[in-house]
């Protein structure tokens, strides 16, 4: 079953931070297995499909307005 064509959802980009490497690989490789997408590395990032990018470090922090 592929869940996105059940719920039909997009995510245009969401950005976790992370404190190393092992914990980005360990989150991306979860969002992938959760929503059926690719994962492909970066120099600084990890991508779980077009929209979810996990940062090897952190990076910048949120803000709110």
């Amino acid at each position: 079953m592929d869940i996105n064509k059940l719920f039909s959802f997009e995510i245009a980009h969401i950005g976790i931070n992370c404190s190393d490497i092992y914990d980005a690989r360990k989150n991306a490789e979860l969002f992938c297995r959760i929503f059926n997408f690719d994962i492909k590395e970066g120099k600084s990032s990890f991508f779980a499909g077009n929209g979810i990018e996990i940062m090897k470090s952190k990076y910048l922090e949120p803000t709110v307005t």
